[in-house]
């Protein structure tokens, strides 16, 4: 439902109740008793890391609201659902249950799902121009409240075209999601076409943040390849190398090209000075005070980083920082991440995410800190129905069996 229909659903007030995060936290109530009674919980020193990491920023959320009061219940929520629940759901309460979960099925359906919203957002991306209306299926598709024409009440508008929204009802939400997914969803797709289609949606977006997050996906890849044939320098397979390369070096014209479209010349749109009307953000940064001295929205705007200036004071900025750089930092306790197909991908996935942050990454908004948590569970914890590396236990999959059980994904 989350990956799917991640908007359907209904407001109470201000705040949007979607199935997706209502099925998530209806699985806790389910799973409890057993957790509780029937399950070990096991604790070890990456815990510790990302602990330390997410603490000082909880700190800094409970000391605001106990100091000056809650000027946005729906800001708080949100925020604390996404730094503070998320965490201990994805990270604690979770982790001892993969054993029980069907690994292949969960991954088939994650992959399924992930394509089905990339082929919806391409037919709705040509449906919009060719008929003037959008397909909008109330509690499914979109929230029953919000069911109207997207056009006027979202800045979507992009020229002749409308940026790819699928049933994210935003083209940064979708991207900044299936960014932070798509090594994973690489990983376990054995058809190209596959992946095509969603590097296609992703595209059609038409947002300078996710084509950013595009390139930084790929120059990822070149890191990656070249850390995997370390050992044989200065001898490389230079394969996937010169693929990558080539896409690199197409990415420039061909945003150049496609903002042409937009009815404005292309360096206009990707050069322009006020970053999408970011720089408002920054404005304000001279005046704030190393620690909060007021009442906080809660609430993140587009890039993260400086936002948390806004939100808490300067000292805003380190906290977030080390909640988005805690992977690297849960690699100074376990390496063995790095040796782990799914859980290298996750780590690629959640790096990313760090970086489209400096732009856009649509924090509050649902379903995308769901979708890092999630990969975060797969980084500290490999394939799910596994246990950690070395784990007594359950022995985890063998890296070689990966390509064999991604074989069995394909349609």
């Amino acid at each position: 439902m989350l990956i799917l229909f991640p908007k359907g659903g209904f407001r109470a007030g201000p705040l949007p109740v979607t199935w997706g995060y209502l099925l998530l936290f209806l699985s806790v109530l389910l799973c409890l008793p057993y957790r509780l009674l029937a399950v070990r919980s096991a604790f070890y020193p990456r815990h510790a890391v990302v602990l330390l990491c997410l603490a000082p920023f909880a700190i800094l959320i409970g000391y605001t609201v106990q100091a000056f009061g809650v000027p946005n219940p729906g800001g708080l929520v949100s925020t604390v659902t996404s730094l503070v629940v998320f965490p201990f759901l994805f990270l604690v309460f979770y982790p001892p249950l993969l054993p029980l979960v069907d690994a292949a099925f969960l991954l088939r359906c994650f992959r399924i799902c992930v394509l089905a919203a990339a082929l919806f957002g391409i037919f709705l991306f040509v449906w919009r121009p060719l008929t003037g209306s959008w397909i909008q299926i109330p509690y499914l598709t979109v929230n029953a409240d919000d069911v109207g024409d997207f056009s006027t009440t979202k800045n979507i508008a992009r020229g002749y075209f409308f940026k790819l929204i699928s049933t994210y009802n935003n083209g940064n939400i979708y991207g900044a999601a299936t960014l932070t997914v798509l090594s994973l969803y690489e990983k376990v797709t054995v058809r190209r076409w596959q992946r095509w289609v969603v590097w296609i949606a992703l595209f059609l977006t038409l947002s300078r943040t996710v084509w950013a997050g595009m390139v930084f996906y790929l120059l990822l890849s070149v890191v990656a390849l070249l850390v995997e044939q370390r050992r044989s320098f200065p001898v490389l397979r230079l394969g996937k190398l010169v693929w990558i390369g080539s896409a690199l070096l197409l990415a420039a014209p061909l945003f150049f090209i496609a903002s042409g479209l937009f009815g404005t010349s292309g360096a206009d749109f990707l050069l322009d000075p006020t970053l999408g009307g970011r720089t408002e953000q920054f404005t304000s940064l001279g005046s704030r005070n190393f620690f909060p001295m007021e009442p906080s929205p809660m609430f993140f705007t587009e890039v993260v980083y400086f936002s948390a200036i806004n939100l808490f004071g300067y000292i805003g900025m380190p906290a977030i920082t080390l909640v988005l750089i805690s992977p690297l930092l849960v690699l100074l306790t376990d390496q063995a991440a790095l040796q782990h197909p799914l859980r290298r991908a996750a780590l690629k996935g959640l790096i990313l995410y760090g970086l489209i942050s400096f732009s856009d990454g649509a924090l509050n908004y649902i379903p995308v800190m769901a979708f890092y948590w999630f990969t975060y569970m797969i980084f500290m914890f490999g394939l799910p129905g596994t246990s950690p590396p070395g784990a007594p236990g359950h022995p985890s999959v063998p890296a070689a069996e990966i390509s064999k059980l991604s074989s069995s994904f394909a349609l």
